[in-house]
C-alpha cells in the first residue's frame, strides 16, 4: 500500500507465539517492566516480490494500491478511517531493533524467510 521500495517489518505469528511462550518461560528472571520488541523479518515490498517470484518460477508485478479509495469510502466506513490513520507506516521506511529479544534469547532464530513465503503460498486457497 506504499512505497514498494521501503523496508518494513513484518511478523510472523507462529515465530511469534514461539517467542512469547519463550518468554514467560524465564518467569521471574525477566524485569516487571520491560520492553522487548519483535522484529520479525524485515523486507520491501520488492523485495518479496522477487523473493515469490524466485520461490514459485512466476513473475510477480507490483501494483500500487488506491489509497484515495480510504478518503472516499471513509465518512461510510470506520475502519477506511482507521487505516487512513497509519498509511504513514506504509510510506515510511521502518525496521524494528531486534538487539533487546537477542539479549533475552540468544538462541532464537526467525524461520527463514523463503519457508515463510512458502508456508504462505501452501495454504492459499483456490477461489
Amino acid at each position: 500500500m506504499g512505497a514498494a521500495d521501503a523496508l518494513h517489518s513484518y511478523a510472523y505469528l507462529p515465530d511469534m507465539a514461539r517467542v512469547a511462550l519463550a518468554l514467560v518461560d524465564k518467569g521471574d528472571a525477566l524485569p516487571a517492566y520491560a520492553d522487548i520488541p519483535f522484529a520479525g523479518h524485515s523486507f520491501t515490498i520488492n523485495d518479496l516480490a522477487t523473493r515469490v517470484a524466485r520461490l514459485t518460477g512466476r513473475p510477480i508485478k507490483v501494483t500500487h494500491f488506491p489509497l484515495w479509495f480510504f478518503t472516499l469510502v471513509s465518512p461510510f466506513w470506520e475502519l477506511a478511517r482507521e487505516l487512513r490513520e497509519m498509511l504513514y507506516l506504509n510510506r515510511l521506511p521502518h525496521q524494528i531493533d531486534p538487539a533487546p529479544l537477542r539479549r533475552l534469547l540468544p538462541d532464537y532464530r526467525d524461520t527463514p524467510l523463503d519457508e515463510v513465503i512458502l508456508a504462505h503460498l501452501k495454504t492459499r486457497k483456490p477461489a
